[in-house]
């Protein structure tokens, strides 16, 4: 509980301040702001002076292996940057076992003290205190990867029956500038097959809410299975709460997306919310096929475990329209706490800490139909599309002219008696 209220605490104030800077630039109308710190995490106020037109500027103490540039982005130093170009062997040679670069300032940080320091902090803490580099302390803190997941706008009733996972430059997506992810990374996939399949099931997952004091939303996610895939189709948070109204607009979700079956959490109220739905969707005369199921564990730690293999194989795609929701759909939340309420958020945030996260409601509704969904990713999409093309051919051998069935809607022709024959319909007159 401790632990919960302090990493709770930790991103409020980091929000608070943040929201606290955005003063200065009215205070300080004309003149020069100028920040000066070192960031401990990605979660650092300092990641996010760029996207408020800031420039960045960073003096590691050693200069930056080649594989390591990508971290910096544009903001290494010009001073360490021209150095590198003139001189290439100023990025090898360096550390304990030469395996880093030489130091970039002799006065502030000689080869023999930083060597001292790295093997008394340790690389990790090294590479965040010296080198300004936080990815390695960031790296197992933050189990979920959106770079393992799939970007790719889904049709509406099918898609396509293979994905090839990539991380090259050429398949990156570019995320919303809404999305306060700076350094994340986000690809479509390599290759997507021709063959089409239709959808399976698709269900929409709940994760209820009664609100209150701490302003929690009821989490709903669509989710659909495809071909041994878990696509996620929409991800939102509906203020917490059972009046009409809301339950109402899960209803008209469930309507849009065409779900098979509506997933609840039982934990909360024992059951009360599905009541609740059930009562409203009869009185709007909808059937909806509800399933409610227990979630037990620490939380985040359930859904880490529940998303990180299906991630991992490369099995869960994320509807690009999703993204666009969630800066839509946060709107109407304060500037300084629209982020945490937003899926794409909460999803690189989450760690194995008790209360990591101050909002999780959409996660948990993701991750919870993913667990729902997970007995389908079994599937082998290699053989369910060999399966498919042997079908195309065994019906092409039974009936190769398309003379017995029409070949867009798959109806059954009625042959013409008066012709005498199949073929007399290729005559000419």
């Amino acid at each position: 509980m401790v632990e919960s209220s302090k990493n709770s605490m930790t991103e409020l104030m980091r929000q608070q301040l943040i929201h606290l800077t955005r003063d200065f630039t009215s205070i300080n109308a004309d003149g020069r702001i100028l920040y000066l710190g070192t960031p401990q995490s990605t979660d650092s106020i300092y990641n996010t002076l760029t996207s408020r037109g800031f420039t960045i500027r960073i003096w590691p103490g050693r200069y930056p292996l080649e594989k390591d540039l990508e971290a910096y982005g544009d903001s290494l130093a010009p001073f360490v940057t021209e150095r590198m170009k003139a001189d290439p062997s100023l990025q090898t040679g360096g550390g304990m076992l030469h395996d880093m670069g030489k130091p970039t300032d002799l006065v502030m940080g000689t080869e023999e003290k930083l060597t001292r320091t790295q093997r008394d902090q340790g690389p990790a803490y090294f590479q965040l205190q010296y080198m300004l580099n936080t990815a390695l302390m960031d790296i197992d803190r933050y189990p979920l990867k959106l770079s393992d997941l799939m970007f790719y706008g889904f049709p509406e009733e099918e898609c396509p029956g293979k994905f090839t996972w990539g991380n090259s430059p050429a398949d990156m997506e570019l995320i919303p500038t809404g999305i306060p992810l700076h350094k994340e990374r986000i690809y479509r996939p390599a290759k997507v097959h021709e063959e089409y399949f239709q959808y399976g099931l698709k269900i929409m997952s709940i994760d209820p809410s009664g609100g209150g004091a701490n302003g929690d939303e009821t989490g709903v996610a669509i989710l659909y299975e495809c071909n041994g895939y878990i696509i996620v189709r929409h991800v939102t948070g509906i203020p917490g709460g059972t009046s009409p109204e809301k339950l109402q607009q899960i209803i008209a979700l469930a309507k849009k997306f065409k779900v098979n079956k509506v997933i609840i959490e039982k934990n909360y109220g024992n059951g009360a919310y599905a009541e609740a739905l059930r009562g409203q969707s009869i009185q709007d005369e909808v059937m909806l096929d509800i399933e409610e199921v227990w979630s037990t564990g620490q939380k985040e730690r359930r859904i880490i475990d529940s998303l990180d293999p299906v991630i991992g194989s490369h099995k869960l795609l994320i509807d690009t329209k999703v993204l666009q929701h969630d800066i839509v759909s946060t709107q109407k939340y304060p500037l300084d706490s629209r982020m945490q309420f937003m899926f794409m958020f909460q999803f690189c945030k989450l760690t194995r800490d008790k209360g990591a996260l101050i909002h999780d409601d959409r996660l948990e509704s993701v991750s919870q139909g993913v667990t729902f969904l997970i007995q389908y990713i079994s599937k082998n999409a290699d053989k369910a599309i060999q399966m498919k093309q042997d079908q195309k051919l065994q019906n092409f051998m039974k009936d190769p002219f398309g003379l017995w069935s029409h070949r867009f809607t798959g109806t059954q022709a009625i042959p013409n008696k008066a012709q005498g024959n199949a073929f007399a319909r290729f005559k000419t007159h």
